[in-house]
Protein backbone atom coordinates (compact mmCIF):
# COMPACT_ATOMS: atom_id res chain seq x y z
CA UNK A 1 0.00 0.00 0.00
CA UNK A 2 1.27 3.47 -0.70
CA UNK A 3 2.01 6.11 1.52
CA UNK A 4 -1.31 8.55 1.26
CA UNK A 5 -3.31 5.18 1.53
CA UNK A 6 -1.74 4.12 4.32
CA UNK A 7 -2.08 7.76 6.05
CA UNK A 8 -6.07 7.85 4.89
CA UNK A 9 -6.30 4.23 6.15
CA UNK A 10 -5.09 5.36 9.58
CA UNK A 11 -6.89 8.60 9.73
CA UNK A 12 -10.31 6.67 8.70
CA UNK A 13 -9.47 4.09 12.29
CA UNK A 14 -8.63 7.31 14.05
CA UNK A 15 -11.53 8.82 13.24
CA UNK A 16 -13.68 5.54 13.61
CA UNK A 17 -11.78 5.16 17.30
CA UNK A 18 -12.59 8.59 17.92
CA UNK A 19 -16.29 8.46 17.25
CA UNK A 20 -17.35 4.97 19.05
CA UNK A 21 -15.12 6.93 21.99
CA UNK A 22 -17.45 9.55 21.82
CA UNK A 23 -20.14 7.75 21.61
CA UNK A 24 -19.12 5.40 24.67
CA UNK A 25 -18.52 8.40 26.67
CA UNK A 26 -22.03 9.89 25.87
CA UNK A 27 -24.06 6.69 26.46
CA UNK A 28 -21.68 6.33 29.65
CA UNK A 29 -22.41 10.04 30.62
CA UNK A 30 -26.15 9.42 29.95
CA UNK A 31 -26.35 6.66 32.02
CA UNK A 32 -24.58 8.41 34.71
CA UNK A 33 -27.11 11.46 34.10
CA UNK A 34 -30.24 9.28 34.67
CA UNK A 35 -28.63 7.85 37.93
CA UNK A 36 -27.35 11.23 39.18
CA UNK A 37 -30.97 12.42 38.24
CA UNK A 38 -32.62 9.37 40.30
CA UNK A 39 -30.71 9.59 43.08
CA UNK A 40 -30.84 13.21 43.26
CA UNK A 41 -35.04 12.61 42.83
CA UNK A 42 -34.71 10.23 45.93
CA UNK A 43 -32.80 12.69 47.90
CA UNK A 44 -35.16 15.08 47.35
CA UNK A 45 -38.23 13.25 48.23
CA UNK A 46 -36.71 11.93 51.15
CA UNK A 47 -36.17 15.46 52.41
CA UNK A 48 -39.61 16.43 51.35
CA UNK A 49 -40.77 13.46 53.41
CA UNK A 50 -38.58 14.47 56.85
CA UNK A 51 -39.51 17.87 56.13
CA UNK A 52 -43.50 17.05 56.20
CA UNK A 53 -42.86 14.10 59.24
CA UNK A 54 -40.40 17.16 60.86
CA UNK A 55 -43.37 19.85 60.55
CA UNK A 56 -46.10 17.27 61.69
CA UNK A 57 -44.15 16.76 65.05
CA UNK A 58 -43.13 20.33 65.60
CA UNK A 59 -47.24 20.73 65.24
CA UNK A 60 -48.23 18.29 67.17
CA UNK A 61 -45.68 19.44 70.26
CA UNK A 62 -47.05 22.97 69.81
CA UNK A 63 -50.51 22.04 69.66
CA UNK A 64 -49.81 19.83 73.27
CA UNK A 65 -47.70 22.75 74.68
CA UNK A 66 -50.60 25.11 74.03
CA UNK A 67 -53.26 23.00 75.45
CA UNK A 68 -51.34 22.65 78.49
CA UNK A 69 -50.86 26.11 78.99
CA UNK A 70 -54.39 26.34 78.00
CA UNK A 71 -55.47 24.18 80.79
CA UNK A 72 -52.88 25.91 83.17
CA UNK A 73 -54.11 29.03 82.51
CA UNK A 74 -58.06 27.67 83.09
CA UNK A 75 -56.66 26.32 86.06
CA UNK A 76 -55.24 29.75 87.41
CA UNK A 77 -57.91 31.14 86.83
CA UNK A 78 -60.34 28.76 88.72
CA UNK A 79 -58.23 29.25 91.44
CA UNK A 80 -58.08 32.53 90.91
CA UNK A 81 -62.47 32.97 91.20
CA UNK A 82 -62.02 30.43 94.13
CA UNK A 83 -59.85 32.80 96.05
CA UNK A 84 -61.95 36.11 95.18
CA UNK A 85 -65.33 34.09 96.04
CA UNK A 86 -63.91 32.98 99.07
CA UNK A 87 -62.83 36.64 100.17
CA UNK A 88 -66.00 37.77 98.90
CA UNK A 89 -67.68 35.85 101.46
CA UNK A 90 -65.62 36.80 104.14
CA UNK A 91 -65.84 40.29 102.94
CA UNK A 92 -69.44 40.21 103.21
CA UNK A 93 -69.86 38.39 106.71
CA UNK A 94 -66.85 40.94 108.30
CA UNK A 95 -69.54 43.63 107.00
CA UNK A 96 -72.80 42.25 108.50
CA UNK A 97 -70.99 42.23 111.29
CA UNK A 98 -69.31 45.42 111.25
CA UNK A 99 -72.79 47.18 110.30
CA UNK A 100 -74.62 45.42 113.32
CA UNK A 101 -72.18 46.67 115.69
CA UNK A 102 -72.05 50.12 113.87
CA UNK A 103 -75.76 50.24 114.67
CA UNK A 104 -75.77 48.91 118.20
CA UNK A 105 -73.32 51.43 119.18
CA UNK A 106 -75.16 53.97 117.69
CA UNK A 107 -78.71 53.56 119.12
CA UNK A 108 -76.92 52.98 122.49
CA UNK A 109 -75.45 56.46 122.08
CA UNK A 110 -79.11 57.82 121.51
CA UNK A 111 -80.44 56.38 123.80
CA UNK A 112 -77.72 57.42 126.27
CA UNK A 113 -77.61 61.18 125.27
CA UNK A 114 -81.36 62.00 124.44
CA UNK A 115 -82.86 64.55 126.09
CA UNK A 116 -86.27 62.92 126.26
CA UNK A 117 -85.35 60.12 128.72
CA UNK A 118 -88.85 58.27 129.00
CA UNK A 119 -90.31 56.23 131.54
CA UNK A 120 -89.43 52.54 132.27
CA UNK A 121 -86.10 52.86 130.18
CA UNK A 122 -82.75 51.67 131.86
CA UNK A 123 -81.29 54.27 133.97
CA UNK A 124 -78.08 56.04 133.09
CA UNK A 125 -75.93 54.35 134.56
CA UNK A 126 -77.00 51.51 133.08
CA UNK A 127 -76.96 53.19 129.47
CA UNK A 128 -73.56 54.70 130.01
CA UNK A 129 -72.37 50.94 130.08
CA UNK A 130 -74.10 49.93 127.29
CA UNK A 131 -72.97 52.60 125.33
CA UNK A 132 -69.20 51.83 126.58
CA UNK A 133 -69.28 48.31 125.72
CA UNK A 134 -71.39 48.95 122.68
CA UNK A 135 -68.54 51.49 121.35
CA UNK A 136 -65.53 49.69 122.31
CA UNK A 137 -66.92 46.50 120.57
CA UNK A 138 -67.12 47.99 117.48
CA UNK A 139 -63.77 50.15 117.25
CA UNK A 140 -61.96 46.58 118.03
CA UNK A 141 -64.21 44.14 115.98
CA UNK A 142 -63.11 47.30 112.67
CA UNK A 143 -59.54 47.45 114.40
CA UNK A 144 -59.20 43.79 113.96
CA UNK A 145 -60.79 43.45 110.37
CA UNK A 146 -60.59 47.20 108.44
CA UNK A 147 -58.10 45.32 105.97
CA UNK A 148 -61.38 43.70 104.22
CA UNK A 149 -61.97 47.63 103.21
CA UNK A 150 -60.54 50.49 101.12
CA UNK A 151 -59.14 53.62 102.70
CA UNK A 152 -61.53 55.76 101.72
CA UNK A 153 -64.48 53.18 103.85
CA UNK A 154 -62.17 53.10 106.42
CA UNK A 155 -61.58 57.32 106.76
CA UNK A 156 -65.50 57.41 106.70
CA UNK A 157 -65.69 54.64 109.45
CA UNK A 158 -63.15 56.73 111.53
CA UNK A 159 -64.81 59.70 111.34
CA UNK A 160 -68.17 58.25 112.57
CA UNK A 161 -66.09 56.54 115.22
CA UNK A 162 -64.53 59.56 116.42
CA UNK A 163 -67.77 61.88 116.21
CA UNK A 164 -69.47 59.39 118.72
CA UNK A 165 -66.41 59.22 121.07
CA UNK A 166 -66.45 63.13 120.70
CA UNK A 167 -70.46 63.43 121.88
CA UNK A 168 -70.36 60.48 124.70
CA UNK A 169 -66.76 62.16 126.19
CA UNK A 170 -68.93 65.48 126.14
CA UNK A 171 -72.09 63.74 127.39
CA UNK A 172 -69.49 61.70 130.31
CA UNK A 173 -67.40 64.75 131.20
CA UNK A 174 -70.57 67.50 131.52
CA UNK A 175 -73.92 65.48 131.87
CA UNK A 176 -73.29 62.19 133.35
CA UNK A 177 -70.85 63.24 136.39
CA UNK A 178 -73.84 64.72 138.52
CA UNK A 179 -71.16 64.78 141.72
CA UNK A 180 -69.24 67.62 139.50
CA UNK A 181 -71.31 70.22 140.25
CA UNK A 182 -71.00 71.47 137.16
CA UNK A 183 -73.22 74.61 136.28
CA UNK A 184 -76.52 73.58 135.23
CA UNK A 185 -76.76 76.01 132.37
CA UNK A 186 -73.50 75.08 130.67
CA UNK A 187 -74.66 71.16 131.68
CA UNK A 188 -77.80 72.08 129.28
CA UNK A 189 -75.53 73.44 126.92
CA UNK A 190 -72.89 70.24 126.44
CA UNK A 191 -75.63 67.78 126.55
CA UNK A 192 -77.46 69.84 123.47
CA UNK A 193 -74.01 70.06 121.98
CA UNK A 194 -73.48 66.30 122.19
CA UNK A 195 -77.07 65.35 121.18
CA UNK A 196 -76.39 67.98 118.13
CA UNK A 197 -73.59 65.58 117.27
CA UNK A 198 -75.32 62.23 117.19
CA UNK A 199 -78.38 63.30 115.60
CA UNK A 200 -77.05 66.05 113.49
CA UNK A 201 -73.19 64.81 112.40
CA UNK A 202 -73.59 60.60 112.53
CA UNK A 203 -76.59 60.20 110.32
CA UNK A 204 -74.81 61.41 107.22
CA UNK A 205 -71.42 59.66 107.69
CA UNK A 206 -73.67 56.90 108.47
CA UNK A 207 -74.88 57.24 105.60
CA UNK A 208 -71.72 57.69 103.44
CA UNK A 209 -70.79 54.11 104.78
CA UNK A 210 -73.91 52.16 103.81
CA UNK A 211 -73.33 53.49 100.61
CA UNK A 212 -69.82 52.09 100.42
CA UNK A 213 -70.93 49.06 102.00
CA UNK A 214 -73.59 48.57 99.01
CA UNK A 215 -71.31 49.44 96.59
CA UNK A 216 -68.59 46.78 97.89
CA UNK A 217 -71.06 43.85 97.75
CA UNK A 218 -72.88 44.55 94.82
CA UNK A 219 -75.78 45.82 95.74
CA UNK A 220 -78.45 48.43 93.78
CA UNK A 221 -79.23 51.66 94.88
CA UNK A 222 -82.15 54.07 94.12
CA UNK A 223 -79.47 56.40 93.46
CA UNK A 224 -77.66 54.09 90.77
Amino acid sequence: MDVPGLVLTGFTALVSSSVVGGLIVFVLHKAISRVFDKDLERFKGDLQREKAAHEAHLKAVNEQELESFKDRLRQAALEHEVRFTRLHEKQAEVTEALYKKLAQAERCFVSLINPMQLAGEPDRQSKLKSAQDAGNEFVTFFDENRIYFDESLCRGIEQFNNESYSAFVEFFVFVAREDRGIDPKMQQERWTAAWDKVKGDLPPIRLEIEKSFRSMLGVSTADA
